[in-house]
């Protein structure tokens, strides 16, 4: 008898990628959401303006880490539109960006 042999897929995003955040908050509204057989942690991988935030990593609650100023952005291009990369990665070592 020969025993099965499982592969180990990576967690899949549900969650949006783009949001509209409110003047004057650190709270972004966002959570990232993958789902996986495994448990799931996230982080910031990646993205021009990744050092403006923190994420939960068992939560995926995205961040900012000053509140932003509307009229003086802070965004890597000063347009107010900032880029980061999330990677959701299940205890078994598979991950998704």
């Amino acid at each position: 008898m020969e025993a099965a042999h499982h592969l180990n897929s990576a967690p899949v995003f549900s969650s949006g990628t783009a949001i509209k955040v409110v003047q004057g908050n650190i709270a972004t509204g966002y959570a990232a959401v993958a789902t996986d057989t495994d448990a799931v942690t996230y982080n910031l991988s990646g993205g021009a303006d990744q050092t403006a935030f923190s994420i939960d990593s068992v939560t995926g609650v995205l961040s900012f880490k000053m509140i932003p100023d509307f009229d003086a952005p802070s965004d890597i291009n000063e347009d107010n539109n900032y880029v980061v990369e999330i990677t959701a990665s299940d205890s078994k070592g598979a991950s998704m960006v």
